[in-house]
């Protein structure tokens, strides 16, 4: 449609999904949630972390606020296993929902005349990381779309629409 109408567009990527189709954290949480009950998640949730999920009846907004906060209180590989033992628990009752571009469709885009940029690796909250944190995941984001396009991308996107004073 973009093409019909002669608009361009930019398409900007995370680099995680780009290199092997893994969903970022946040998208795979929404993923579970779903698929799969929300009694169920909570049951599941609570025994992966049983300080920071309550049991009993609980709406899927609550349950969301709940994700959100222990989210925001761990760190990447902590997220990472809560996420990894979620799916480990629910083995198949949570079924892949959603898609992402993958390298050969980011390649075509680029090749039609779309800009392709970065939008992280990890698509992390940003403004909460160190600044060799932040430097990593962007430098990894860039190596994955200099292997997938052959140049570095121009753009970045700030996932979540944050900022940081960076000094790196």
């Amino acid at each position: 449609m973009l093409e019909e109408l002669d608009l361009k567009a930019t398409f900007f990527v995370i680099g995680r999904t780009a290199e092997s189709g893994e969903l970022p954290w946040l998208h795979a949480i929404h993923e579970i949630l779903d698929t799969v009950s929300t009694a169920r998640c909570a049951s599941v949730f609570q025994k992966a972390a049983p300080r920071s999920f309550t049991v009993g009846s609980i709406t899927k907004n609550e349950l969301c606020q709940q994700v959100r906060r222990y989210f925001d209180e761990h760190d990447r590989r902590t997220r990472r296993r809560f996420i990894d033992n979620i799916r480990a628990e629910l083995g198949g009752e949570a079924r892949r929902a959603y898609r992402f571009l993958e390298a050969a469709h980011i390649r075509e885009l680029h090749e039609r005349g779309f800009e392709i940029g970065c939008h992280s690796m990890e698509h992390d909250y940003m403004s909460r990381l160190s600044d060799a944190e932040l430097l990593a995941d962007v430098r990894q984001c860039k190596e994955v779309l200099v292997g997938v396009l052959g140049r570095p991308p121009s753009t970045f996107c700030y996932p979540f629409g944050g900022k940081n004073s960076f000094d790196g």
